[in-house]
């Protein structure tokens, strides 16, 4: 994996294949959301 600032690249270490580029967008929150357990009252 190469990252330079916001730009990844997976590369294949045996051959050097990039297999995926990416770039990381520094305004979304990449974080799993945990489901909310707050119920609404009735």
């Amino acid at each position: 994996m190469l990252i330079d600032n916001a730009d990844i690249t997976v590369i294949d270490t045996k051959t050097g294949e990039i297999l995926k580029q990416f770039e990381i967008d520094p305004n979304k929150n990449y974080q799993k959301q945990k489901p909310s357990t707050h119920q609404a009252p009735s």
